[in-house]
């Protein structure tokens, strides 16, 4: 039964074509909370009970993800797409935020292109005095469109400690572990030579 069914029955005895008006117009403030909260069929045919649709990340209406998210400890950004949401509540990126792969993660968030993000924790680049809470993260410029908003990401999701050179270039990565140039494309900088020997 709706609720405007069950205001029409309740109020019957008195019941008035404006009234039914005013009823209907009440009932109509209801109507999602009502569409949630019954129950109903999920895409296998199977029972769903009330407030069913509000947790399945694959039946939730767009309007209810932060809503869904808010469950899995996700704050969804205004401007993520309905695809966009349902992935991050489903990959959770909260949950491993502070890890190498959850501040790769945030970093990659705000590339474009390939979205190459070099990580190197204990860097002595990144601190000097105490390698072992350094950590030097790079990304190629050419794929960092905003490099002020990929640093404010990275550094949401470092560990307190940390100290973070955060770089962007597109010169070529000495792999410390091999001594091997990753991505070279021939060109090295100055700098970075200067670096290296």
């Amino acid at each position: 039964m709706s609720v405007l069914d069950d205001l029409r029955y309740s109020l019957a005895p008195i019941s008035t074509p404006d009234l039914d008006e005013y009823l209907q117009a009440i009932a109509a403030m209801y109507g999602q909370v009502e569409q949630y909260s019954l129950d109903g069929v999920d895409e296998n045919g199977d029972e769903l009970p009330g407030y069913g649709i509000v947790f399945d990340v694959a039946l939730c209406p767009a309007e209810a993800l932060p809503y869904l998210a808010m469950f899995v400890g996700e704050t969804l950004p205004t401007t993520a797409s309905d695809a966009d949401a349902r992935a991050r509540i489903v990959g959770q990126p909260t949950r491993r935020r502070g890890t190498p792969a959850g501040i790769t993660a945030a970093a990659r968030d705000t590339l474009t292109g390939t979205r190459s993000v070099f990580f190197e924790e204990r860097s002595a680049d990144a601190c000097p005095t105490d390698p072992a809470y350094g950590l030097l993260i790079r990304t190629n410029a050419s794929e960092t469109p905003d490099p002020a908003a990929t640093e404010a990401a990275i550094r949401s999701n470092i560990p307190g400690g940390i100290v973070l050179l955060y770089i962007t270039s597109d010169s070529p990565v000495i792999n410390t572990g091999t001594r091997t140039i990753d991505a070279s494309d021939g060109a090295i900088d100055t700098a970075v030579a200067a670096d290296v020997t």
